[in-house]
């Protein structure tokens, strides 16, 4: 009888230590309008530009938080986009996401830096990474929303040269008609996410 009460106690520990560790937060109730979202999106693409920037956070948006606290994510993904929170997080592999706040959030006016990003929306996706207004990509798209409302430059623009683009040199010749513009400046989801602007307030990535 001491033997089975024993294993009886030792299945109760785990199941409620299973429990608890599963029933983690939900981050969802905890978003602000201007939270950075990061995931790993399928494809050859997002393959590329995590090998060329060395990190899985291939594609970001940002959070939109209405009066009705429903959540919805602005997204560069080719046309720029608002898409629900829960679809924006489903289109990752696994489900996977980040997500990071700016460090003085509550010093900033949010509606007007969402209003900057959605003066994009409709624009294609940029594949040549150019820092014009004609195309956007995903990282460029919220770098220009704070900047153009708030001038604050949320990461540091990088160029080509600087990243790891012979992970993939075949693949930026085959969407570069052959060429290779290593002065290219760009700022990636990495940088954004490394930046010294905003904390990490969530991840399932680990």
């Amino acid at each position: 009888m001491k033997k089975a009460a024993r294993a009886t106690l030792a299945l109760l520990a785990l199941l409620v230590i299973a429990g608890v560790i599963s029933c983690k937060p939900d981050i969802k109730k905890e978003l602000m309008t201007g939270d950075i979202i990061f995931q790993t999106l399928p494809g050859e693409l997002s393959e590329a530009i995590s090998a060329i920037t060395g990190s899985p956070l291939s594609h970001c948006g940002m959070v939109i938080k209405k009066d009705d606290n429903a959540l919805s994510v602005i997204e560069a993904v080719g046309p720029v986009r608002i898409v629900p929170l829960d679809d924006f997080i489903a289109s990752g592999i696994d489900s996977r996401f980040t997500v990071v706040r700016f460090i003085d959030a509550d010093q900033l006016d949010f509606d007007d830096i969402i209003s900057e990003a959605r003066k994009f929306l409709g624009r294609p996706y940029d594949y040549l990474y150019r820092f014009d207004d004609e195309n956007i990509y995903c990282s460029e798209l919220l770098y220009k929303a704070f900047y153009n409302s708030a001038k604050i430059k949320i990461a540091k623009l990088v160029k080509l040269k600087e990243l790891d683009y012979k992970a993939r040199l075949g693949f930026i010749k085959s969407i570069t008609g052959g060429k290779v513009p290593l002065e290219r400046e760009m700022v990636t989801p990495v940088d954004i996410y490394t930046s010294d602007k905003f904390n990490e307030i969530f991840t399932n990535y680990y």
